[in-house]
């Protein structure tokens, strides 16, 4: 990534998984590139003082349990809820 990055590369696209995009978010923040994550979902990555180049193309995983939440409350499914 810092060789593509040395070369002019304007944005990173990647990592899946959080743990990976963690450490790739603060080269891109040395770099002061944009760094979007397609799968990338720990809300660790939400902080915008410490990651202020992430962006991620799905919420993370506090906010999906949030929405899931309301879901199951708004159509009444109660039963399918756990912990």
């Amino acid at each position: 990534v810092i060789d593509i990055l040395q070369q002019g590369a304007i944005a990173i696209i990647g990592e899946y998984i959080s743990a990976l995009t963690v450490p790739m978010s603060a080269v891109a923040n040395i770099y002061r590139k944009p760094l979007i994550s397609y799968g990338a979902s720990s809300p660790i990555l939400s902080n915008k003082t410490a990651h202020p180049y992430f962006f991620r193309a799905l919420p993370s995983d506090n906010e999906q349990v949030i929405f899931l939440s309301h879901f199951l409350f708004h159509f009444q499914l109660y039963e399918y809820i756990f912990v």
